[in-house]
C-alpha cells in the first residue's frame, strides 16, 4: 500500500493525527450514551464506518492527502494500467524517470491517428475514470517504471480497529464528527431525526468550504 501523508503547503499546520478511539468517544454525548455499551439505536461499527466514509468524502474533495505508487512497471504493446485502490487524481506520472505530460484522448487523437496502438517511448498520459486506468501515449515498446503520484484517501478505517488514526489536521476532526452525527441521525429507526441530520450536514458543509479555500480540490 502506498504511503499517504498530509499536504504540505508553506503554512501548513497539519503535521497531526487524529484517533478514531477519541472520536467515538466525542460522538456519545450527542448520541445520548454516557458509554459504548450504552448506544441505543447505533453501534461502535456504524461509528466507524461512517467515519471512514467522511475521510473519503474529504478526500475526494480536498486536496488533503498525497500518496506515491511506484509498484507499476509497463508491459510493451499495453496501453492502460489500473491506478491506485486509494487513487481519486493523479497529480504527476513519470515513465523510466521522465515526467509524462497531461492529455485527454481528444487531444491524443487529434495529433495522432495511431495513438492507441502506435508504440514507443510514452510521452503523455491520460485517465480513464470510468475504468480506473492510466493510459500512456505513445504505447510502451519497453517494460519501464511507471511511477505516480496522486491524490487519494489514507489506510481505510475499520470495524476490526486494525487501523484507528487518520492522517488529518486536528481542526478537521471536528468534520468527521459532524458527518457521523449526520449519518446517525438520518439512520431510520427511533431516533430518527432528519432535522439534526440536516443541521450536521450544514455545519459540515462549512467545513468543506474553509478546507478547499484553504488547501484546494483534490480533482
Amino acid at each position: 500500500m502506498p504511503s499517504l501523508l498530509p499536504g504540505e503547503s508553506d503554512a501548513n499546520p497539519t503535521t497531526t493525527t487524529v484517533d478514531v478511539n477519541n472520536i467515538v468517544q466525542n460522538l456519545l454525548a450527542p448520541l445520548h450514551a454516557g458509554a459504548i455499551a450504552d448506544l441505543v439505536g447505533w453501534s461502535e461499527c456504524e461509528l466507524i464506518q461512517w467515519l471512514d466514509a467522511g475521510v473519503k468524502k474529504l478526500a475526494r474533495l480536498v486536496a488533503l492527502f498525497v500518496g506515491r505508487s511506484i509498484d507499476t512497471v509497463t508491459v510493451a504493446g499495453t496501453p492502460t494500467y489500473s491506478l491506485p485502490a486509494q487513487h481519486v487524481s493523479t497529480i504527476h506520472a513519470s515513465y523510466d524517470s521522465k515526467p509524462l505530460r497531461a492529455a485527454t484522448t481528444g487531444e491524443l487523437a487529434a495529433r495522432d491517428s495511431r495513438w492507441q496502438t502506435r508504440q514507443a517511448a510514452a510521452q503523455r498520459w491520460y485517465e480513464d475514470t470510468l475504468t480506473a486506468r492510466i493510459g500512456l501515449a505513445p504505447v510502451p515498446d519497453q517494460a519501464r517504471a511507471l511511477w505516480l503520484i496522486y491524490h487519494g484517501w489514507p489506510t481505510s478505517l475499520d470495524c476490526a480497529k486494525t487501523h484507528t488514526t487518520v492522517p488529518l489536521p486536528t481542526s478537521l476532526q471536528p468534520y468527521l464528527e459532524l458527518y457521523a452525527i449526520a449519518e446517525a441521525y438520518s439512520k431510520e429507526g427511533d431516533f430518527y431525526a432528519p432535522d439534526i441530520a440536516a443541521a450536521a450536514r450544514g455545519i459540515a458543509s462549512l467545513f468543506e468550504k474553509v478546507a478547499l479555500d484553504y488547501w484546494g480540490p483534490a480533482q
